[in-house]
């Protein structure tokens, strides 16, 4: 397993939000990172855990990693993990068992998507087979805490997936509202 496994207890019941960010550099500052957190857990409190991934060029680039997300001194989501590009690989790369989704999400809950579309990752060239596996995965989810077969999809109400060039790796996860009906809709952030 390429990601660090999540140390889970029963979830909460209810709107329960797994939000996962792609992207392998930010030009944005540090505070506004560290803003855009600050709504995040204002909205979402503790019922929220945020994965951040961060695909990275091959050994030999030239490039670092951690130090080109911006990453705020307030952000508590799981720590960001480097993944490879299936672009470079040959093969998409298993974010969903790498995210221990299988054990983690229980009926009711919903997930949020952001891949950076920014030209220093373009999702078709360098990510969208791993996009394709994991959007597949989600389709053919199996809750954790039933065992029923629970779908996740956009048409089922339950995803919000979002891809764009603003490397505001938090901000598209903060349009999601989770309504008594349980379904997500995106609304604008303020």
């Amino acid at each position: 397993m390429f990601f660090p496994l999540c140390c889970c207890n029963q979830l909460p019941l209810g709107c329960y939000l797994h939000s996962v960010s792609v992207i392998d550099e930010s030009s944005n500052t540090v505070q506004t990172h560290y803003n855009s957190w600050q709504s995040y857990r204002q909205k979402f409190g503790t019922r929220a855990r945020f994965y951040l991934l961060q695909p990275y060029f091959t050994p030999g680039s030239g490039r670092t990693l951690a130090s080109y997300l911006n990453v705020p001194s307030n952000y508590d989501g799981y720590a960001p993990v480097t993944t490879l590009r299936d672009g470079e690989t040959g093969f998409a790369i298993n974010w969903y068992e790498g995210l221990n989704f299988a054990n983690t999400i229980n009926r009711g809950d919903k997930v949020s998507v952001f891949l950076d579309n920014s030209g220093s990752v373009n999702v078709e060239r360098d990510i969208s087979a791993s996009r394709d596996l994991l959007l597949e995965m989600l389709a053919n989810h199996v809750a954790a805490d039933d065992g029923e077969d629970y779908p996740i999809t956009e048409a089922a109400g339950n995803l919000l997936y979002v891809s764009n060039s603003s490397e505001r790796w938090i901000l598209p996860h903060l349009g999601i509202t989770c309504d008594d009906a349980g379904e997500i809709t995106q609304e604008e952030p303020a």
